[in-house]
C-alpha cells in the first residue's frame, strides 16, 4: 500500500512540476497532506503506547530524515522533474541507492561486497541506457 501512495505522490508532484508549479510548494503540500492523514494514527498510537523512549540522538536523526530526506530531497526531485522532464529524470532515480552506498563507504567506512559492486554497475549501465535512449531522435 505504501508503494501505491508513494507512486501517487510522485505522479501528482510530477504533473504539478510539468505545469510550472514550483517544487517547494509541491513538496510542502504533499508533506502537509501526509501529516493530515498520519496525525490521527499518531494520536491513536501515543494514546495506546505513550511516546517512544528515545534519546536526543534518535530524535535528532528523525529530524534530519524529515528535513533532509523528505523536504530537501523532494524539492530537488520535483525541480529535476520540471527541469529535465519526467521520462528523462525517472531513469536516474534508480541510481539513488548507489549514492547511499557511496555515502556509507565514505562516512562509515563500509566496504561493499562483489555482489553489490556488480549490481551497482548493472544499475549504472541501465540508467545510462535509459538516458541514451531518451536522447536519440525518433524515426
Amino acid at each position: 500500500m505504501s508503494s501505491v501512495v508513494c507512486s501517487l505522490g510522485y505522479v501528482a508532484g510530477a504533473r504539478l512540476a510539468q505545469v510550472g508549479y514550483p517544487s517547494l510548494p509541491t513538496t510542502l503540500w504533499g508533506v502537509g497532506m501526509a501529516a493530515v492523514v498520519l496525525l490521527p494514527l499518531l494520536g491513536w498510537t501515543v494514546s495506546r503506547d505513550g511516546w517512544p523512549q528515545a534519546d536526543g540522538t534518535a530524535w535528532g536523526s528523525i529530524l534530519v530524515l524529515a528535513v533532509l530526506t523528505s523536504i530537501v530531497g523532494y524539492v530537488a526531485w520535483y525541480w529535476a522533474l520540471a527541469a529535465g522532464g519526467i521520462s528523462r529524470i525517472a531513469g536516474i532515480q534508480f541510481t539513488q541507492p548507489l549514492f547511499g552506498l557511496a555515502l556509507a563507504a565514505v562516512v562509515l567506512g563500509e566496504q561493499p561486497g562483489s555482489v553489490v559492486l556488480v549490481a551497482g554497475a548493472a544499475i549504472l549501465a541501465g540508467a545510462w541506457m535509459v538516458q541514451r535512449a531518451g536522447t536519440k531522435p525518433r524515426v
